[in-house]
């Protein structure tokens, strides 16, 4: 079996290119395409879209062979890649995210390559059990993803799914992100800022939640320094005072009216008060997410909005 990246042509001298030519085992696949891929990801600053799709085009060939992928398969292939310069930011999640959509795989235990989770396909469950800090995980992300460890910035410009954070994000978590759940149960500067669309919790510590946020469901159980400057409608929530969307109501107040919406907020999240105890699973990533995915998210808002009048004023 070989491989090849016509795209590009020569990679070494006019006329040549290295092609290795490898088994037919899904880890042999995954060895041969990635050595073809590292002739072009090599390449210092080269940006993560060109890598990763690069990754798929090599890769696409064969996906039918890596289908009977196992976890076992990609544990295979990670002891036996050196790991990449620091010059390449994307590093080898690119790849590795890439194989992961194209197998037959629903779940994979990554030990922290950087750039893992690129464009994780929806329908995919990643844990990233990192115990280095990344700098770059889960951008664009439209699967499910728990980070275990630390990271600077994770589930960037997200589309969807649920991403879990236990890790300390120096930079930002789910920014810019659109649509999707996104748990913080452990540190981060800014959380949801620029989000659009998203359910954004917080059972942790943050610096800065949902600045700029759009249509968002931000529910803060922890502590934050600034919680929903300058948000446009959805609703902010935390254990302090409640802000209705499109509202000159920006505080619950102790009139009889806004007692009776602060009551019935409070009992509608219940449930999602009770799913605190995720911050305490990093140990069992799976079955967080499970909980979460489990529960009535939309229904949530839908009835939120009844609370504070149909047209979802207060």
């Amino acid at each position: 079996m070989t491989f090849t990246l016509s795209r590009y042509g020569p990679m070494d001298k006019p006329g040549e290119m290295h092609v290795p030519k490898v088994g037919s085992s899904p880890v042999d696949i995954l060895l041969g395409a990635y050595a073809v891929w590292t002739q072009v990801a090599m390449l210092p600053m080269a940006p993560a879209e060109q890598n990763y799709y690069d990754a798929v085009r090599i890769l696409a060939p064969h996906k039918k062979a890596l289908e009977d992928s196992t976890q076992e398969t990609f544990d295979g292939f990670f002891s036996r890649i050196p790991a990449m310069p620091n010059y390449i930011w994307w590093g080898q999640g690119a790849f590795i995210t890439a194989a992961f959509n194209l197998s037959g795989l629903a779940k994979l235990v990554d030990t922290g390559h950087e750039g893992i989770g690129y464009r994780l396909a929806e329908g995919k469950q990643l844990i990233v059990n990192n115990k280095n800090r990344l700098f770059f995980a889960g951008d664009y992300a439209k699967g499910d993803i728990a980070l275990l460890g630390d990271g600077v910035e994770f589930a960037k410009y997200s589309q969807g799914g649920v991403q879990i954070s236990w890790g300390d994000i120096s930079s930002g978590f789910a920014i810019s992100s659109i649509g999707g759940i996104k748990i913080n149960c452990g540190q981060s500067h800014r959380f949801g800022e620029i989000a659009k669309g998203c359910f954004l919790v917080s059972y942790a510590q943050v610096g800065y939640f949902g600045t700029l946020a759009e249509d968002t469901v931000s529910l803060n159980y922890g502590e934050a320094k600034s919680f929903g400057y300058d948000a446009k409608g959805g609703f902010r929530i935390n254990e302090e005072g409640l802000s209705f969307p499109d509202s000159n109501i920006s505080t619950v107040t102790d009139s009889v009216q806004n007692h009776r919406k602060r009551a019935g907020f409070y009992k509608l999240l219940e449930g999602v008060r009770t799913l605190k105890v995720v911050a305490g699973m990093r140990d069992r990533p799976e079955e967080a997410l499970a909980m979460i995915k489990a529960y009535d998210w939309k229904g949530l808002e839908i009835r939120l909005r009844a609370v504070v009048g149909g047209d979802g004023r207060g």
